[in-house]
C-alpha cells in the first residue's frame, strides 16, 4: 500500500480567484447541492442547538451535577452514532436514511409530547427523546455527504468547503438564535431545538430528492398507522397554545 502513488486530482492546480468564484456560483446554482447543504445544515442546527444548550438544560434548569451531566450527554451521542452507522454500513443510503429518519420522527414526537405536557422534571426522558431524535440527525449527515460527492462539479473541493461552511454556520447561527430567545424552561428548549429536524424530515419524506417514494412509503405508512405522525402534529398544535 505504501508503494502506491497519490491519486491525481481532476484539477491539480489551485483555482484562480475567478475560478473560485465561478465554482462557488456553480455550487449555489445547483439544486441538488442546495438541497443537500440545506438538509445537513438543518440537522446540524438541531444537534448543535441542543448540545450548546445542554449545560443550561441539564445543569442550570434540571440541577444535574457535572458528573451526571457527562453521563447523560453520552445518551444522545449514542443515538447520533447509531444513525450514522446505519447509513455508512448500508448499500442503499437512500433507503437507510429513511429508516434513520423514522426513529428520528419518533424522537421528535417524544420531545414535543414532553414539552407539551411539561413532563421534564427528570433528565432521563429528555436525553432519551433527544437520542432517538439524533438517530435521524446521524443518518442524514452521511447521506448528504454522499450526495455531495455524487455531484458533477468543476471543483469538488471548493464545493465541499462551501458545503461544510454552510453546515457549521447554520448550526452556529441557530445556537445564537436560541440564546437570543432567552428561553427559560426545558419544554421551550425542546420545542425550539427539534424544529429544524422536523423540516428535514418533511424534506426527505416529501420526496424532493432521493430516497424514492417507494422508500418513503416503506416508513411513512407504518408511522401514520401507529399514530406517530399524528402525535407530532398534535403536540405541535398543543405547544402553540
Amino acid at each position: 500500500m505504501l508503494m502506491l502513488g497519490g491519486a491525481g486530482a481532476d484539477n491539480p492546480r489551485l483555482p484562480s480567484p475567478r475560478q473560485f468564484s465561478a465554482a462557488i456560483g456553480q455550487a449555489l446554482t445547483n439544486g441538488s447541492f442546495r438541497w443537500y447543504a440545506g438538509a445537513t445544515s438543518l440537522v446540524w442546527m438541531t444537534y448543535f442547538g441542543f448540545v450548546s444548550s445542554s449545560t443550561t438544560i441539564l445543569q442550570d434548569l434540571m440541577g444535574q451535577s457535572p458528573v451526571a451531566y457527562g453521563a447523560l450527554m453520552a445518551v444522545p451521542a449514542l443515538g447520533y452514532l447509531s444513525g450514522s452507522m446505519l447509513v455508512k454500513r448500508s448499500s442503499d443510503a437512500s433507503r437507510a436514511v429513511v429508516r434513520g429518519l423514522g426513529p428520528g420522527a419518533v424522537g421528535v414526537a417524544g420531545a414535543l409530547v414532553l414539552a407539551a405536557l411539561g413532563v421534564t422534571q427528570r433528565p432521563v426522558p429528555v436525553v432519551v427523546a433527544m437520542a432517538v431524535t439524533f438517530i435521524g440527525v446521524g443518518a442524514t449527515i452521511p447521506f448528504t455527504q454522499a450526495g455531495l460527492l455524487g455531484l458533477e462539479l468543476d471543483y469538488p473541493g471548493v464545493a465541499a468547503g462551501l458545503f461544510f461552511f454552510i453546515q457549521m454556520a447554520g448550526g452556529a447561527a441557530f445556537s445564537a438564535l436560541v440564546r437570543m430567545l432567552g428561553l427559560a424552561t426545558v419544554p421551550a428548549y425542546l420545542a425550539v431545538t427539534v424544529i429544524p429536524q422536523i423540516v428535514v424530515t418533511v424534506m426527505v419524506l416529501g420526496g424532493e430528492r432521493p430516497p424514492s417514494r417507494n422508500d418513503i412509503m416503506y416508513i411513512i405508512g407504518p408511522l401514520w398507522r401507529v399514530g406517530l405522525l399524528r402525535a407530532v402534529i398534535g403536540a405541535c398544535r398543543h405547544s402553540g397554545h
